[in-house]
């Protein structure tokens, strides 16, 4: 059953009384009057500033606010084109799959090679079992730069994204990271961090410090193959940089004498070739006399325990984990009884700190060692932190349907809303010229005359609806369906723009020849913001909207 809503609008939070001693600031540099600044002093510049027109210096200062609206709405908005818009998006950093970023992914668009081999790199997403299954993307989007945020979970997942990208929640909903919080469970189908630096520390430790990938991988407890893994990612590795022993490498053979080489070993083995000192003894062979009495000199039988040579001190790390853990008999990731073995996170046997080690099944050890990639099961995780990570270049996939998700840096997520399956239930927003008794959003029918033209444009938002659904039972895939849709649809869209572009947004967008639609969520936006920052805003003049 379709749903009807009001538009509405929200501020982001903001540091309103920094924001107007850092204009007060920024302004007074171009007068040469940091001098004049006191405790006080800071609305009555600004306000000198607007009244003269030296707007300019409000444009270091941006808001950002949120608009659910209708889709023919947002097409106004968008042309505004200094502000800045995002809907759910992720970090370009982000792995969607073993090979690819989701920024790598979407440079390949601008070549003839990438575009056509994008749509047959296999994704994998999540079904209603959990399970992951490969799938395809239809396209790749880059969104602008927005403010991301960094979600660490418990078992060492790491993820950037705007705060209103949707992640997976244990009962297959989706929610915005904004609605999360520290110790709420996602659902994830990846690992730990083995090399828990970054970049540029290992750029120091490789060009400046000159370490081989096997010093690096030594120093901090973790295999070669993901130091040289990280070192090739980022195009700076190179065969034998910075080994201490490059002698060995260089036997001064050319390609002539490797292929004389192989040639006589081959020559050999055609005839038989055999070891050297095969049926020679001690008695007619000097070269097998000395090897036999070195044998005799440098042999013995290894003892047991201490006594052996190879002893190295008592039990080893993962058996003082096992006794530590030796009450655990269930994989702490999936809860399976399978062959459970100890795992430790940053891969130190020695480290048997209670967080650091972990029992699980033999898939999960695996899955932990060797990436997000192999899995086959989801599984829920913990969050353990949420930061601000600043403004980032931000991108998403729209997937193949039905499966409208994808998995990234190993959580499950949403696929762009740009192609939503609304199979479960339309939204529709209501003009301001439908009057409707309040709080009825549900069924309009009792609220609408049915004589009334508001009656004609209900019943064809509930016709489209009910065709949307038909044409999805037939085939039609959701980018396919969704243009079956009107402009009533609900939408939602952040917008950022510098305190300048907002008053002439207000100026032009609450003026009495503007859309009515867009008079009703600009003046919305005016109002909240006036009450925030009324030094900025409280000299426009804003006719209410008039009954229509």
């Amino acid at each position: 059953m379709a749903l009807y809503i009001r538009p509405t609008n929200s501020i982001q939070e903001l540091d309103t009384e920094g924001i107007i001693r850092r204009i007060e600031e920024d302004g007074r540099t171009c007068y040469k009057s940091e001098s004049a600044i006191t405790p006080d002093s800071s609305e009555k510049f600004i306000r000198m500033i607007i009244k003269r027109g030296h707007e300019s210096v409000l444009e270091h200062e941006k808001i950002s606010a949120r608009v659910i609206c209708d889709r023919g709405v947002t097409h106004e908005i968008v042309r505004h084109r200094i502000a800045s818009y995002s809907q759910e998006c992720i970090s370009g950093d982000t792995e969607v799959t073993k090979n690819y970023t989701i920024k790598e992914l979407y440079n390949r668009k601008n070549n003839c090679y990438g575009k056509t081999h994008n749509k047959t790199i296999s994704l994998k997403s999540s079904n209603l079992d959990g399970e992951i299954v490969p799938n395809h993307m239809i396209d790749v989007f880059y969104k602008g730069k927005a403010r991301v945020f960094q979600v660490v979970t418990k078992y060492g997942y790491k993820m950037k994204s705007t705060k209103h990208h949707e992640y997976q929640l244990p009962n297959n909903d989706f929610i915005q990271l904004e609605k999360l919080k520290v110790g709420d469970s996602l659902m994830v189908n990846g690992r730990p961090c083995l090399l828990k630096i970054s970049d540029e520390q290992l750029n120091t430790l490789y060009l400046e410090n000159k370490l081989s990938p096997s010093e690096i991988s030594n120093q901090f407890h973790v295999p070669y193959t993901t130091v040289l893994g990280r070192l090739q990612k980022q195009n700076i590795f190179q065969n034998h940089m910075n080994d201490k022993n490059k002698e060995k490498y260089q036997k001064n053979h050319t390609d002539i004498s490797y292929e004389k080489m192989k040639n006589t070993i081959k020559e050999q083995f055609k005839n038989q070739r055999t070891a050297w000192n095969k049926g020679l003894t001690e008695s007619v062979s000097e070269s097998v006399k000395i090897q036999a009495e070195t044998l005799r000199k440098h042999h013995h039988n290894n003892e047991g325990g201490e006594h052996n040579s190879n002893w190295g001190g008592g039990p080893t790390g993962h058996i003082e984990a096992r006794i530590l853990l030796e009450n655990i008999s269930i994989c702490e990731v999936c809860n399976n009884s399978n062959g459970v073995q100890v795992h430790h996170k940053d891969l130190d046997p020695l480290n048997n700190d209670r967080e650091n080690i972990l029992k699980v099944c033999i898939n999960c050890h695996e899955k932990l060692h060797h990436g997000w990639h192999i899995s086959t099961k989801t599984h829920s995780d913990e969050i353990i932190s949420i930061t601000d990570m600043g403004i980032e270049d931000v991108y998403d996939i729209s997937m193949q349907s039905p499966l409208n998700n994808y998995i990234a840096n190993g959580f499950v997520v949403h696929n762009s809303t740009r192609y939503c399956n609304y199979s479960g239930g339309v939204t529709f927003i209501i003009p301001p010229w439908v009057i409707t008794d309040e709080g009825d959003s549900e069924d309009l029918s009792h609220s609408l005359d049915s004589e009334s033209p508001a009656r004609t444009w209900l019943s064809h938002c509930d016709d489209c609806e009910t065709r949307y659904k038909a044409l999805l039972e037939n085939g039609w895939t959701p980018q396919m369906a969704r243009s079956i849709l009107p402009n009533s649809l609900k939408t939602e869209i952040v917008m950022t723009m510098n305190l300048r572009e907002w008053r002439y947004f207000f100026k032009l967008r609450t003026a009495k020849v503007a859309h009515p639609q867009m008079r009703e969520i600009a003046i919305d936006l005016y109002g909240q913001m006036a009450d925030i920052l009324p030094v900025f805003f409280d000299d426009i003049v804003v006719d209410e909207i008039e009954p229509l």
